[in-house]
């Protein structure tokens, strides 16, 4: 079971300048504006030619009667949309690069219960949707005759104004499209395959070097195939308990209490976790650039030297 919440809320927000900072999207309209430090999470920009039409169906709104009278049956809806845009915004408002103002929060409010929707910035996407439909609307409404040319004239505009970043997100998506490439080539693996059904990261890898460091997905791969657990991984949220578990995991490993069923790659300190088993015992190599203990290996084959290497 994870924790259902995790800290951030208020840094994982949406800018005021969202709707319109094409931030990393290669605008030739528009400049990148910049945000805060981790205010991707509420990357909204609309796009020149759905601007184009905003603007227009927001100047029609106000001048035209009518067509606020139509609107008045929708204000479940604003109101929803107002609550969502608060959440996304968060109580550290930003504009750019300067924060503005910081409605101050109880720990346990912006930790505890705001914690679940910590990448508030996200909230923000119904209320996209509903702009967009609003303005299509608000151009039927207020001009049929003309509605279709200006529908025609922001969809030119938006293909030219996204064009560069469709392009750049194909060429991504097709160098990805492609199997991992499987780099455990020694025939060790196989062997350990047949010796163990878990795997285990000593110490384990903190968050971002798991999700990072490229020596982890060849061996998760690995152990995916071979139908093996692994001890580590990449989670939205913490397991409860699970870092005291790692924690005597690594302890036991340590003072050489070695899991017969579990293979072991020691990521750092070598010397530290590999001094106190039996080497005569427990095979201790690097095995394609990974440091392993396989625990009573060499009692489960006493055909193989204790000097022999799979190198």
């Amino acid at each position: 079971i994870g924790e259902v919440t995790a800290p951030g809320f208020g840094e994982y927000s949406m800018n005021l300048n969202a709707l319109f900072n094409p931030y990393g999207w290669h605008s030739p309209m528009l400049p990148d504006l910049p945000m805060g430090k981790n205010q991707y999470e509420g990357f909204n920009y609309l796009g020149a030619g759905t601007l184009l039409l905003l603007v227009f169906s927001l100047v029609s709104f106000f001048r035209q009667t009518h067509c606020r009278e139509d609107m008045k049956y929708w204000w479940p809806v604003f109101l929803v949309s107002i609550i969502l845009t608060l959440f996304a915004v968060s109580n550290v408002v930003m504009v750019g690069s300067h924060r503005l103002f910081t409605v101050p929060l109880p720990h346990f409010i912006t930790e505890g219960l705001f914690g679940i929707i910590r990448a508030s910035g996200r909230l923000f996407w119904p209320v996209y949707y509903l702009l967009v439909l609003f303005s299509f609307f608000i151009i039927k409404k207020s001009r049929p005759r003309v509605g279709w040319l200006l529908l025609l004239l922001a969809l030119t505009i938006q293909l030219f104004d996204v064009h560069t970043a469709f392009a750049l997100n194909r060429t991504r998506l097709a160098e990805m499209n492609h199997p991992p490439t499987y780099t455990l080539t020694s025939p060790f693996w196989e062997i350990a395959a047949k010796d163990y059904a878990h795997v285990a990261y000593i110490p384990d890898y903190i968050l971002m070097i798991r999700f990072t460091d490229s020596n982890y997905g060849p061996l998760a791969l690995f152990a995916a195939r071979q139908g093996m657990t692994l001890n580590t991984g990449y989670f939205a949220r913490e397991i409860l308990g699970n870092n005291d578990h790692l924690r005597a995991e690594s302890k036991a490993v340590a003072e050489g209490n070695l899991d017969p069923d579990t293979l072991y790659i020691i990521s750092k300190d070598v010397e530290g976790y590999t001094k106190s088993f039996d080497k005569t015992v427990h095979y201790l190599s690097v095995i394609d650039g990974y440091t392993i203990i396989a625990p009573n290996f060499y009692k489960k084959h006493p055909e193989i030297q204790k000097d022999f290497s799979f190198e």
